[in-house]
């Protein structure tokens, strides 16, 4: 059996596609060059192209409407393959950018074999050029340029006589991949907490190698000069030719190992929620679905699931925070879990025993390496509920002497009903106002007081806090009980089913750590067995694994015991 790992890192300019304006003279009226960016499929147009309409059944006709086809010439190049005056397309941004090149993905029944690529600075300046010959429809132009804000790509000839141009993509930079000699180690490790008290950020750190000095931090001409966070780095496991994904990750960090050598880290989609701030806000029977789109949509994640928890509400309070944090308290409070373990998308559901759960057996554990201990002896589960209700009377919130300008101000507690003096209120949540202030009026000074211009007033939430305290009925030489009291959003309906959902977990629980030959993911229902009676049945919670030795894994299970059947 042949394992490796293989990394595909996106050397790119993230921001370039966005910000990009693409204009071309010569193309077809139903052409919009800026489609590019939407990534268009390409669909086997019947054209008068020469020997390029097949009578084979797989072209099809032409609609009368066509969008989204990307950039289509108007004029065909000549029997000698060329073009009688050559093609521009014209790519124009409104802030500087830098890339190693460009990855320019053409028709796959016919390409550009000859083109220019010209880069210019803000003061239309020519800053580099250079030509290209494709041999193929997807290539690589690389011609590393810092700081362009404009690319005009001319266009020269085609691999067949009488042909148009057909760009359907442009990557500002490539894809890079690591493997084999050039990959010195990679490691992920994915970790999931069945009870929703931690939402982990799963990681991948790898180590690659060049022959040259493009890795070298003191080499202006370095790939790290294009490196930008968040750029996506993908790894996958390759056994018997056959790929498997082991996750999507975002570019955190890289420093130099040595000057052909170079450290990168990445983080999943959790590590990116970590990285954005959320508002809050008080909810009185939100969809929980509605909450958590709210906060998944801040970072703007395209990909995700939500399933088990459709019509389930939430009611409490949530303070600033980061989306993480907040998505966090959400789930915690749904029994629910969020995981991007070997996928690209963020799943979020609530974990259940599957009727036929995942078998390590002895076979797959190295030997010596299995530890179970018994989990902590949980007595009770005491939580604290929130209600929180809405004052009558009005209260300063903020006063200070501001000078004209747009400030985002923070309150100590939520709030709601504001108002504000020598100012306007442009938008304002329970926990923020963000405010123009005139700069003008002033309250009057004393001698222990300053001067303070801007004065916000609102009716502040009372907390009427409680307590529900769930124990267990067996009796226990030693009581120990649990409290739990960041949660906000815990409130007299939920709080002794959260209670007993907790308590529950603790009880009868085992923890065992082993090494392994990688089976599994985390969340995943496994059993393992422990004697001829009994078996561990549960989710693994951990895997630390090593991609270039071989896919082994430290993993961890938390289990409960089960007497085998039959």
């Amino acid at each position: 059996m042949k394992t490796r790992a293989v990394i595909e890192y996106g050397a790119t300019d993230l921001t370039a596609k966005s910000d990009s304006q693409l204009t071309a003279t010569d193309k077809q009226d139903f052409s919009d060059p800026n489609s590019i960016k939407n990534d268009p499929v390409e669909i086997k147009y019947s054209t008068l192209e020469h020997n390029f309409f097949a009578l084979d059944g797989t072209f099809e006709n032409m609609p009368n409407n066509v969008s989204n086809v990307g950039y289509w010439s108007k004029t065909r190049s000549g029997a000698n393959k060329e073009f009688t005056t050559p093609l521009t397309l014209t790519i124009n941004f409104t802030k500087n950018h830098s890339s190693v090149g460009l990855t320019l993905k053409f028709s796959q029944y016919s390409y550009c074999t000859h083109l220019k690529i010209q880069y210019y600075d803000s003061s239309d300046t020519l800053i580099d050029e250079g030509e290209f010959y494709p041999d193929s429809p997807e290539y690589f132009c690389e011609d590393e340029s810092v700081n362009y804000r404009k690319i005009i790509i001319t266009f020269y000839s085609t691999n067949e006589a009488d042909r148009y141009i057909k760009l359907y993509k442009i990557l500002y930079g490539r894809t890079i991949i690591f493997e084999g000699d050039n990959l010195i180690s990679a490691n992920i490790v994915e970790e999931l907490d069945p009870l929703g008290n931690e939402l982990s950020i799963n990681t991948l750190d790898f180590v690659c190698f060049a022959t040259d000095d493009s890795f070298n931090i003191l080499n202006p001409q370095g790939a790290f000069l294009t490196f930008q966070k968040t750029q996506p780095i993908k790894a996958y496991k390759i056994e018997n030719d056959v790929s498997s994904d082991m996750g999507t990750f975002y570019l955190e960090s890289w420093e130099n190992e040595s000057e052909k050598s170079m450290k990168l880290t990445g983080i999943d989609l959790l590590g990116l929620l970590d990285k954005v701030e959320y508002n809050g806000g008080i909810y009185d029977n939100v969809l929980a679905t509605t909450l958590i789109e709210d906060i998944i949509s801040k970072v703007n994640i395209a990909n995700y699931t939500i399933q088990g928890i459709t019509t389930e509400t939430i009611t409490g309070y949530l303070p600033i925070c980061t989306c993480r944090e907040a998505l966090q308290q959400v789930l915690f409070t749904l029994g629910a879990v969020a995981d991007c373990s070997r996928s690209e998308t963020l799943n979020i559901y609530k974990l259940a025993e599957s009727e036929t759960p995942i078998e390590i057996g002895k076979d797959k554990i190295l030997q010596d390496s299995k530890e179970i201990k018994q989990g902590e002896i949980v007595t009770g589960v005491s939580v604290m509920v929130h209600n929180y209700s809405l004052k009558i009377e009005t209260e300063t919130l903020y006063e200070e002497n501001l000078s004209a300008g747009t400030y985002r101000i923070k309150f100590g507690t939520p709030a709601s009903d504001l108002s504000i003096e020598n100012g306007t209120i442009v938008e304002s949540g329970v926990n923020y106002a963000i405010i123009t202030a005139t700069g003008s009026g002033t309250t009057p000074s004393t001698k222990y007081r300053k001067n303070r211009n801007v004065k916000i007033t609102g009716s502040t939430y009372d907390d009427l806090t409680s307590t529900i305290t769930i124990t267990d009925t067996e009796p226990h030489e030693v009581t120990n009980v649990l409290s739990i009291e960041g949660c906000t959003l815990i409130n007299s309906t939920n709080a002794s089913d959260i209670a007993t959902r907790v308590l529950n977990y603790y009880k009868n629980q085992y923890s065992d750590k082993f090494n392994m030959i990688l089976t599994g993911k985390v969340g995943d229902n496994v059993i393992m067995e422990k004697s001829d009676e009994n078996e561990l049945n549960g989710y693994i919670t951990k895997l630390d694994i090593d991609m270039t030795g071989g896919f082994l894994a430290k993993g961890e299970v938390v289990a409960k015991v089960e007497e085998i059947n039959g």
